[in-house]
């Protein structure tokens, strides 16, 4: 089974030649209630998340001047490309990306209504190529592809870090890198998938910041 690389052991290896485009999930976040009228749209992170997201910058301190951010509108995404810059000593600012919030989403209604019948499940049978998702999501193969060259168009430097949701970096982690998950076994907070691209090649891998790419979970 395909499992995730470890992001500082990239980061330190990584060839001269080389660019990282990091479709990175956000930060550990405070838990959100199932009253929340607006789905977790104003949760935040947690100290912790702060903290590991800082880790992780740290390791990029080498390319300090050669890091661009871009993130998804919501705050806790933004707070975590903010974390991640500190640590690695740049002022770069985060660029907002609409795309990062929901590229995979057809009918936001339909969307919004699976918070409420089963978010989790719902997310995996689309995954799992189930036809009564099609109408909530687009295709998982065309998709996918899009966003991979969405990201390569949008990241001008040798560091590009995407910070995203689990809910749209694990369409790409199942079409690129062929893994699986289930409600019972999710994506992990600071973890998703790196396109490394030198001139002649180009690679794709899981990866994670965190000492596991998995998460024992039912939350988003």
């Amino acid at each position: 089974m395909t499992d995730f690389f470890d992001a500082q052991t990239l980061f330190k290896n990584l060839s001269p030649k080389e660019r990282v485009y990091f479709l990175v999930r956000h930060g550990e976040r405070f838990p959100i209630s199932k009253e929340d009228k607006n789905h977790g749209l104003y949760v935040g992170l947690t100290e912790k998340g702060k903290e590991e997201a800082y880790q992780l910058g740290k390791c990029l301190k080498n390319y300090s001047h050669q890091i661009e951010f871009f993130s998804s509108p919501v705050g806790r995404c933004l707070e975590t490309a903010q974390q991640i810059a500190k640590g690695a000593s740049t002022t770069a600012a985060p660029k907002i990306l609409e795309p990062l919030g929901d590229f995979f989403v057809k009918d936001i209604q339909g969307y919004l209504d699976s918070h409420e019948t089963g978010f989790y499940k719902g997310i995996c049978n689309w995954l799992e190529g189930n036809s009564s998702q099609n109408s909530t999501y687009y295709s998982l193969e065309e998709r996918s592809i899009e966003f991979r060259d969405y990201l390569l168009k949008e990241g001008h430097q040798k560091i590009n870090i995407f910070v995203s949701h689990d809910t749209w970096i694990i369409p790409c982690l199942v079409h690129f890198c062929k893994m699986s998950f289930s409600p019972q076994k999710w994506m992990n907070y600071l973890t998703g998938m790196a396109i490394i691209k030198s001139e002649y090649a180009e690679r794709i891998i899981p990866l994670t910041a965190l000492n596991s790419g998995y998460q024992i979970s039912t939350e988003d």
